[in-house]
């Protein structure tokens, strides 16, 4: 929910509908190729994000995006536009795509980025790389997590993905 205006948000149980209707689910949806990071640190500080791929979803911001609106003190984010999402869709996927990340601590100090989970494409072999162009390392995700150093603040262009090793 994102507010418009402040003041509390309510929720009543009169707003629920009373009525139950039966849902099924008829047409075969293709599965997408889909691929969660998680960044976490020793103090137990932890955010999530996710790219996913599909047709339809454009590497601009769409209905498949999700904007990151919280704010905590450890935040990994897909970059669109200049701007920060938990969830990115992208166009079907191509192995010469890069995902631009952004990163942001409150606390300095050592993190790491790992793979949560994967479908599709990413559980039939195929790599995923995190980059990182302040140290020059290139980590296969699928092998091992990725432990770093950082500096309290925000940084926009040391973090991506790719599906090529260098």
């Amino acid at each position: 929910v994102k507010a418009l205006t402040t003041g509390p948000l309510v929720f009543k149980n009169g707003q629920r509908v009373a009525t139950a209707t039966s849902f099924f689910k008829t047409k075969q949806v293709a599965t997408a190729d889909k691929v969660w990071l998680n960044a976490t640190n020793t103090a137990g500080d932890f955010s999530q994000m996710a790219v996913t791929y599909f047709d339809g979803a454009t590497p601009g911001v769409d209905a498949f995006d999700g904007k990151y609106i919280n704010d905590s003190p450890l935040a990994l984010t897909s970059n669109i536009n200049n701007d920060e999402y938990t969830i990115q869709g992208r166009p079907a996927f191509d192995v010469s795509d890069v995902v631009a990340l952004n990163f942001k601590t409150d606390v300095a100090g050592d993190y790491t980025i790992a793979l949560d989970q994967f479908d599709g494409v990413f559980a039939t072999g195929q790599d995923i790389y995190l980059i990182d162009s302040k140290t020059g390392t290139e980590t296969n995700l699928k092998i091992s997590g990725y432990t770093f150093t950082a500096a309290t603040g925000t940084d926009n262009t040391r973090f991506s993905l790719k599906y090529q090793k260098t």
